[in-house]
């Protein structure tokens, strides 16, 4: 298992980072098995 964290302190990239998860995500679902699984938080966020 490998885990990636991004440190990133502008508001505008946190935004379009977030919206690439749910892609990556959605992609995984249907299928796509060479994007690792994305992990959420407790609270259920990406």
């Amino acid at each position: 298992m490998a885990y990636f964290v991004k440190l990133d302190s502008l508001p505008r990239h946190k935004i379009l980072f977030q919206q690439s998860l749910t892609v990556m995500e959605d992609l995984y679902q249907k299928g796509i098995t060479f994007i690792p699984k994305i992990i959420k938080t407790k609270q259920n966020q990406l």
